[in-house]
């Protein structure tokens, strides 16, 4: 009975994702007799531990198998690293299957296994592990990391790398946000040209000239110009010029210009 009970214990615990100290803070203060250390850690070790890899190693190869006969499988990738509330000293890289949502791989590394940047190193594990596996990917997306961006460029060719619209969307905002510091009139348009930007990636169905044209299409409408056929930049941009001619000087501290 108390062996079952701290069975019980340990593993509502752990599937919970509660640490020990988390557990042994909120027993003491309810008065709880609960399991030491060494048999919670004990008990998650020889029994816990086994079932959770074997159910998650059954699940991934299950997914894994029914992706094989697919040519184009996306997938999107994401390390936690050095984000609040995880140790530095550790790197968990996860990939997902975009369409279905399934983790099809993960793995952790410590920084005394590889010298250099510890996300690169794991992202290039799991992109092994998965081209082992005889998965074909087609796409992969990841946040605006340089480095693994020149890890798929130069060690998996017949992947494209692309980095995720979140990203780019704060990248994009802290330009605009730096911006504003020298024209305060373009604080006003911060949040507006961000969702329009979300927006854009929605609707072009993944077709990027249609993103680019349809999110461009907002620095049109803020020059008065709501209408347009062929090259809709070209009469803006002989506007431009020419008031920059106009003044003689090579910049122009207008709103418009400046986006």
């Amino acid at each position: 009975g108390k062996y079952v009970i701290n069975l019980l214990f340990c593993g509502a615990a752990i599937l919970c994702g509660l640490s020990y100290n988390v557990l042994e803070s909120v027993m003491t203060c309810l008065s709880v007799p609960y399991a030491c250390a060494t048999s919670f850690y004990k008990l998650n070790r020889i029994n816990l531990y086994p079932i959770i890899v074997g159910k998650w190693a059954s699940i991934r190869d299950a997914t894994i198998n029914s992706l094989k006969d697919d040519t184009e499988v996306d997938v999107a990738g994401d390390g936690h690293y050095d984000s609040p509330g995880w140790c530095a000293k550790y790197c968990t890289y996860s990939i997902m299957h975009m369409k279905s949502g399934a983790i099809l791989d993960f793995f952790i590394c410590q920084k005394s296994m590889y010298k250099g940047d510890l996300e690169t190193a794991a992202c290039k594990e799991v992109l092994t592990n998965l081209a082992a596996y005889g998965l074909k990917i087609r796409n992969f997306v990841s946040d605006e990391n340089t480095k693994i961006a020149k890890l798929v460029r130069t060690c998996f060719t017949n992947i494209v790398h692309n980095y995720d619209i979140w990203h780019k969307a704060r990248l994009l905002k802290k330009k605009l946000s730096k911006m504003a510091l020298k024209l305060p009139k373009i604080s006003d348009l911060i949040t507006p040209l961000v969702n329009h930007f979300w927006y854009s990636s929605k609707v072009c169905n993944g077709n990027p000239r249609i993103l680019v044209e349809r999110f461009h299409s907002a620095l049109l409408h803020l020059c008065n110009r709501h209408s347009w056929t062929k090259d809709p930049f070209k009469p803006l941009k002989l506007d431009l010029q020419a008031e920059r001619n106009k003044q003689r000087i090579k910049q122009i501290n207008q709103p418009s210009d400046k986006l």
